[in-house]
């Protein structure tokens, strides 16, 4: 009983359980004394009783410990012995199919010869009788210990466990426990309570005698408990569909109180009681029997149903408890079921159904995944059940643990999906922009740009080997000094990034870059295993020319300025002041200008103007046939002016457009014509979602094959993309499936 008075079910299993246990045991001491030892102090009639007794307790289950085997040798000893020839040949027959002990093994073998001999029955003296209904019952009932007639349960006595003449009862509806003990215990009633044998006066003339008249052997004619014990055989009798119902409920009863669960639950499922029958068979385990009851029920029974499915669950019977919710129909059920038992594929499979329930599916299960450490598939999770604010939670929670594990690329990663988490929920359901998300957006993208970056120069600073060409290892420590130029996040060393910057300018011949490293290498605190080198480098690097080889000089495409390799106010050209775009592979300048388009066009009119077919007169070939004419001779000779071809693009004539020394940036500005003269192929286009507008960029240089990662918008030199899709099985900055790009 629970603090709150409510029955724990479960505690009542255990006690009916333990109850049985004790009684199996108690009895297999006495057959284990037999068996073992030379003497007994049971007489055969006792030991006959309690092996018979045993073997019913038995049929459920046998407990660690007990023997079958012994219980049946003493049952067919002594049913041999007291003539229960019947019972003898059963358990001789019982034991052929069992593991017998050497010492049994001859004494067996014997009897089961000898019994054919006998008579195939059993002594009526043996036989139990039924003090309700007068029965006389076989020796063995497989339903159990009780009548096989009016199913009474039988009481035994615990000393020779023969029959006791008792009959149980119950009370009717209404009567406590405590009034009824009141109500035995009290006085019995006047007209009860008179002895029935009476002395009655005798007159015979000069004698008179008092003669005793005894009543009591009929006595029994009116006792309204004998008139009771028959009442099954009323119900039975008067064909009453509801007094036989009500006397089959009353026998469950009856069944289950004398610890019978079984025949109880058979008699519930034939009075139509399915519940109570369920009930019963859920507690004790049953499992075949509970799926043969669910089978048989009616889909309409849905609450039946229910039942039968819960108690497969708790039975971890799972395809048992889907047939369950299957057979009704019930899908959302279901869906809990597999979700409660964590299959999740099933749970998937469904929801394809029902996609109404996505909620009752991501949340525990992303709830799962975060629980197992699958963060990332957590965060997923969150993110496709619309629990924005979690998805973001645990986003930053694994962007930080990536960060102070020295994670650095997973790192990146994480801010890169947290930057499209924020661009997700810019716009709130009226169409109004979220500043705030915007701005987050693009500070985490430049996060995610750092720490992917970091990760190439921490595994050159702090590993005896790089995967890293020394020209990408220079742009890459470049790119990121630019990026460093406003602030460092939490766990990026601009030691590292200024010592491989220094290492590989001096190695590559930018002089002044290393120059300008080292120098600012002096004025932070330096790790000792630096200090060496970069005291070394510093003093070496004065003897080096106050220059940068002009190869490795980046070059604006644009306006065909070459620039310093360090600008303080960014990474653009200091002439036309046009950003530069970098391959996300090499870290180069890519051949590539930036344009936007002229007010009123908007982004689908655009591509549809870029992708459109050339017209015409773009498409004639400038190589052309001129008719000369000599007088006598007529030739033909060609005028090639391919070379020249360029003076009349239109995108070529706006690259110019910026003004010389200005200090605002100019961008290349487009319209219609312009857009529908670009040849596709050479156009490379980044389509953000909404609010963003997308970012248009023409290739000068036709010839440098270039790839865009249309997940994360990162350029990459078509040959490096490749070979590091086929490396890493995904895009080295988005992770984006190679399957899927």
């Amino acid at each position: 009983m629970g603090i709150d008075g409510k029955t724990d079910a479960e505690m009542l299993r255990k006690f009916h359980q333990y109850q049985t246990k004790a009684e199996i045991y108690h009895l297999y001491h006495s057959i284990q004394r037999y068996t073992d030892e030379p003497f007994t102090d049971h007489l055969p009639e006792a030991l006959f009783n309690i092996a018979r007794y045993l073997l019913h307790l038995l049929l459920k289950e046998t407990p660690l410990g007990i023997s079958r085997v012994a219980t049946l040798f003493a049952l067919s000893k002594q049913g041999k012995h007291l003539g229960a020839y019947k019972m003898a040949r059963y358990a001789y027959d019982k034991l052929q199919s069992l593991k017998v002990p050497a010492r049994f093994q001859e004494l067996i073998d014997v009897g089961s010869i000898t019994i054919r001999s006998k008579p195939f029955s059993d002594n009526e003296e043996v036989l139990p009788l039924c003090y309700r209904c007068s029965t006389t019952n076989p020796l063995l009932n497989s339903k159990g210990n009780h009548c096989i007639n009016c199913r009474q349960p039988f009481v035994f006595s615990f000393s020779s466990f023969d029959v006791l003449p008792l009959v149980e009862f119950v009370l009717e509806d209404g009567i406590s426990d405590e009034e009824a003990v009141k109500l035995i215990e009290a006085d019995v009633v006047t007209n009860r309570k008179k002895d029935k044998s009476q002395w009655n006066e005798v007159d015979m003339g000069n004698v008179q005698s008092l003669q005793i008249s005894d009543e009591a052997d009929g006595g029994d004619d009116d006792d309204p408990f004998t008139e009771k014990l028959m009442s099954f055989e009323e119900f039975i009798g008067s064909g009453d569909a509801k007094n036989v119902k009500h006397l089959i409920k009353q026998q469950a009863e009856w069944a289950k109180s004398s610890n019978d669960p079984r025949a109880a639950a058979d008699m519930y499922l034939t009075a139509g009681e399915h519940m109570k029958a369920i009930e019963l068979i859920g507690e004790n385990g049953w499992v075949e029997k509970l799926l043969e009851v669910g089978r048989n029920l009616n889909k309409a029974e849905t609450e039946a149903l229910k039942k039968c499915a819960h108690y497969f669950v708790k039975m971890d019977q799972h395809d048992y408890a889907t047939e369950m919710y299957v057979k009704m129909g019930d899908i959302k059920s279901l869906i809990k079921l597999h979700v409660d038992t964590r299959h999740w594929d099933e749970a998937f499979h469904l929801l394809e159904k029902q996609p109404d329930l996505k909620d009752d599916v991501y949340i525990p299960y992303a709830n799962w995944l975060a629980e197992n450490d699958r963060f990332d598939e957590a965060q997923e999770a969150f993110h496709k059940s619309g629990q924005q604010h979690k998805a973001v939670q645990v986003l930053e929670q694994l962007t930080h643990n990536a960060v102070v594990e020295n994670r650095f690329n997973d790192a990146g990663y994480y801010y890169w999906k947290l930057s499209m988490q924020c661009l997700h929920v810019v716009l709130d359901q009226d169409g109004k922009t979220d500043t705030e998300m915007l701005r987050k957006f693009h500070q985490y993208q430049t996060k995610a740009e750092i720490y992917h970056l970091y990760h190439s120069i921490q595994r050159y600073t702090d590993e005896p080997f790089t995967d890293h060409l020394p020209e990408a290892l220079f742009n890459i420590a470049r790119y990121l000094l630019h990026l460093l130029l406003k602030e460092t996040p939490l766990g990026i060393s601009r030691v590292a990034t200024l010592f491989a910057l220094s290492k590989q300018g001096k190695h590559l011949g930018a002089y002044k870059m290393a120059r300008y490293a080292y120098d600012k290498l002096q004025s932070l605190k330096v790790p000792a295993r630096f200090q060496e080198l970069i005291d070394v480098g510093s003093i070496t690097i004065r003897s080096k020319p106050f220059s940068d080889n002009e190869e490795v000089l980046p070059l604006c495409y644009r306006c065909s300025t070459t620039n310093p390799l360090l600008n303080s106010k960014g990474n653009h050209c200091i002439n036309c002041r046009q950003p530069f775009v970098f391959s996300f592979s090499s870290f180069d300048v890519l051949p590539l200008v930036e344009f936007v388009l002229e007010d009123g066009i908007s982004d689908e009119e655009a591509v549809k103007l870029i992708e459109a077919d050339v017209p015409a007169n773009r498409k004639k070939d400038k190589s052309q046939w001129n008719e000369v004419d000599m007088g006598n001779v007529q030739s033909l000779q060609i005028s090639d002016e391919a070379d020249g071809g360029d003076d009349d693009d239109p995108f070529t004539e706006k690259l110019m457009s910026f003004e010389q020394g200005g200090t605002e940036f100019i961008p290349v500005k487009v319209g219609r014509a312009v857009l529908q003269s670009m040849n596709r192929h050479e156009v490379f286009i980044k389509r953000w979602p909404q609010p963003l507008k997308f970012n248009y960029y023409k290739s000068i240089m036709p010839d440098v094959a270039i790839t865009l990662c249309q997940t994360c918008n990162r350029m990459f030199h078509s040959e490096d993309y490749d070979l590091l899709v086929l490396q890493k099985g995904h895009c080295p900055f988005c992770r984006k499936a190679a399957e899927n790009l």
